[in-house]
């Protein structure tokens, strides 16, 4: 599944008509957990203070295997890496603005795009993992009976060839760690390669998809911000900036921006022509 790769990162698809948001609601065994299921290191002021998985009741075997292996990326001590002061300014987020980050996992960067965007903003909190709608959800229900409000967030279940957000919908589409646009030697694999179940192969063949929804679910103008380790961050990633960025030009975008600020990480940032 592609919420596996996503523990190497930061943290993923509809036909070009996407459908409505989903609503953010909360399991009911997981809106009021025992104060032990809390886990105090990493909160902030800025980001909710993680769930553990023994909070969760009657989820899936899918789901609880889900939140046992990336509760902990609700955390602070993911800063070092992912500097989130810095990445976010180079964003230029303001209040009102629509945000969708693709693949959020446990919300680490959708729960402070929520609070950067403030009330009259948005921000859809997408991902193929129903776990980690689910965490996210037991946190939004959780933060409200404390006086905290992300009710501008959305969660939506995308599938593999798209956003799962409606056409013209966002100002910002946010991805990191998303292997499917970095690996460009997944183009090439065979019919038999595409159809053989096989996690990886699958997102390659909803790639295309994939890039095409983000497009349109962009407004005019609206920004694409793609978050990537180097070379060497991760097994196998062979990451080409360029080759990146040409891919991404043939559906329509054009560069505007790369930044460098991370130690393992670039940032590339293509606008959708107004």
């Amino acid at each position: 599944m592609l919420s596996l790769l996503l523990i190497l990162g930061c943290e993923p698809p509809s036909p070009s008509t996407a459908t409505a948001p989903a609503a953010a609601t909360a399991p009911a065994a997981a809106t009021a957990p025992a104060d032990n299921a809390r886990a105090s290191a990493g909160h902030e002021a800025g980001l909710p203070e993680a769930l553990r998985p023994e909070a969760f009741t009657e989820l899936t075997a899918e789901e609880q295997r889900y939140i046992e292996g990336n509760w902990k990326l609700l955390s602070t001590q993911r800063d070092v890496r992912l500097r989130p002061a810095e990445t976010l300014a180079r964003m230029a987020l303001k209040p009102g603005m629509s945000v969708v980050d693709l693949g959020a996992g446990t919300g680490y960067f959708a729960f402070r795009f929520s609070e950067l965007v403030g009330p009259e903003g948005h921000v859809y909190a997408t991902d193929i993992a129903s776990g980690a709608l689910k965490y996210m959800a037991a946190i939004i229900a959780r933060e409200a009976s404390g006086g905290r409000d992300y009710r501008n967030i959305s969660l939506v279940e995308n599938p593999l060839d798209g956003t799962g957000v409606a056409a013209g919908s966002a100002d910002v589409v946010f991805v990191c760690s998303i292997h499917i646009f970095s690996h460009l030697d997944m183009l090439y694999l065979s019919e038999e390669e595409l159809t053989s179940g096989d996690p990886v192969a699958l997102m390659a063949a909803g790639r295309a998809g994939m890039i095409q929804s983000i497009f349109e679910t962009l407004k005019p103008g609206g920004r694409f911000v793609y978050m990537e380790g180097r070379p060497g961050s991760h097994a196998g990633l062979d990451l080409d900036l360029d080759a990146v960025s040409t891919l991404l030009a043939g559906f329509g975008f054009t560069e505007a921006a790369r930044h460098d600020h991370l130690k393992k990480m670039d940032m590339l940032v293509m606008e959708k022509p107004l």
